[in-house]
């Protein structure tokens, strides 16, 4: 019988903190980044309000990534990497883990968001009008093991 060799990949990606919270002014002023913010959805164009401020919110170079996998593949990525970063890039359609790459947890992030005239009134309204999450909604995406990390490299290991 065939036993399917298993192998350990893992993905770094480098941790760059917001300099005084740079960029969510930007966000803050912006009706739509807010209401889909506040919502747990990631604004389409969210790159615009850093770049705005000179910063990224998303990794955008090969630098920003450190990977290795325990395979014999000599190719980077390999196809095991590569199955990583779907799963990365899959988390990253939620909003909190660009944040917390930047340092700002999703509580952070939401008060931030909330001290805004515009902020206070939707989260207010959200407040108001929470409805419970039909069976229907429910996604389930697989899970990614985070494990801890040395937090004086900066990096974040999924």
């Amino acid at each position: 019988m065939y036993k399917e060799p298993l192998y350990t990949t893992t993905i770094e990606i480098q941790r760059c903190p917001l300099p005084n919270g740079a960029g969510i002014k930007q966000i803050a002023a912006k009706a739509s980044y807010v209401s889909k913010l506040l919502m747990n959805e990631m604004p389409d164009d969210i790159e615009d309000a850093f770049a705005a401020v000179g910063l990224h919110l998303l990794p955008h170079s090969q630098k920003d990534f450190k990977n290795r996998c325990s395979c014999p593949d000599w190719v980077n990525p390999c196809k095991h990497i590569a199955g990583v970063y779907y799963l990365v890039a899959a988390e990253f359609d939620r909003p909190v883990p660009e944040f917390e790459l930047r340092g700002l947890s999703k509580q952070e992030l939401q008060a931030e968001l909330i001290k805004s005239p515009l902020g206070s009134v939707l989260a207010a309204q959200l407040e108001a009008q929470e409805t419970p999450i039909q069976p229907s909604e429910i996604v389930v995406m697989p899970k990614l093991r985070q494990e801890p990390i040395d937090t004086s490299l900066d990096i974040k290991t999924f």
